[in-house]
């Protein structure tokens, strides 16, 4: 988890051979009158010409407050001149996105706090604009024109479910409603279920000697839930409960999956029957 890296961290996913892009594709461009006009070519920025390489990075990613600050910040001298001067380059460049975060990571002081990975999970098989247009996967041709089919994701569907799972990822793209209605309300109950049981876990594991001691958060006889009225009558009631840190109060799920909801209207300003919930 992010928890694990330290809070200067920076986790950007980069090609770390720098790009080299062709002469042909590299351009000047100025947008007028709602489209955009090719003025010249553009130099490619290599270590032997500006003492910088130039990289290809995802636009996801996760960076820290001291990066943020950098970026949006050019005028400050006191962090040197690259970004102020990148900026004036990059900025008619197409995608330019894809190439301006990476590069400056790489070529400023905040490379040393960079982490090659973004925990956000992707699926590609194959370019669909370099196939027959007969043969192309609709879920990834999500433009009115099938033609202008891109060079994008794999559309996650519930088949992909496990693999998401097992990638330990925080985000994930692409979703589409249209491909798939369902595959985001699963997540989100799987979701639930997880933070349901960590928050458990938090509240009954042992601790060490030098932890502080553990609370008793057990209850004598019948015990008392506390229900936000919202969700009485949704498949997953509320309960005012503890958070995992430093003991904030808020909402968690009332219930695991193995205790029968059987109690009446208005249970929430009553107690919870111990033979109703085994």
């Amino acid at each position: 988890t992010l928890a694990a890296y330290p809070v200067d961290a920076n986790f950007l996913h980069i090609i770390l051979k720098p790009a080299r892009p062709h002469h042909s594709i590299w351009n000047y461009f100025v947008e007028c009158d709602d489209r955009l006009h090719r003025i010249h070519r553009l130099p490619p920025i290599t270590k032997e010409t500006h003492n910088a390489d130039f990289y290809t990075a995802s636009q996801w990613f996760i960076i820290s407050k001291e990066f943020a600050h950098f970026l949006a910040n050019p005028e400050d001298t006191e962090s040197g001149t690259f970004l102020k001067e990148y900026l004036d380059y990059i900025q008619h460049a197409v995608v330019a996105d894809e190439h301006f975060f990476g590069t400056v990571l790489r070529n400023t002081h905040f490379c040393n706090k960079h982490h090659n990975w973004n925990f956000l999970h992707l699926q590609f098989d194959r370019w669909e604009n370099e196939i027959e247009l007969a043969k192309r996967d609709g879920r990834k041709c999500v433009m009115p024109d099938k033609n202008h089919c891109g060079r994008s994701p794999t559309t996650i569907t519930l088949d992909q479910l496990d693999i998401l799972q097992l990638s330990g990822d925080l985000f994930a793209r692409k979703f589409v409603d249209e491909v798939d209605t369902k595959v985001k309300d699963v997540i989100d109950t799987l979701r639930m279920k997880e933070e349901f049981e960590h928050v458990a876990l938090n509240i009954t594991k042992p601790r060490g000697d030098g932890d502080k001691p553990k609370v008793d958060m057990s209850l004598e006889g019948h015990g008392t839930l506390i229900v936000a009225k919202e969700t009485i009558n949704s498949s997953y009631p509320l309960c005012l409960g503890l958070g995992s840190i430093e003991n904030k109060v808020r909402l968690v799920p009332c219930f695991h999956d193995e205790v029968i909801p059987t109690l009446a209207p208005g249970w929430e300003t009553g107690g919870v029957i111990i033979e109703e919930v085994r």
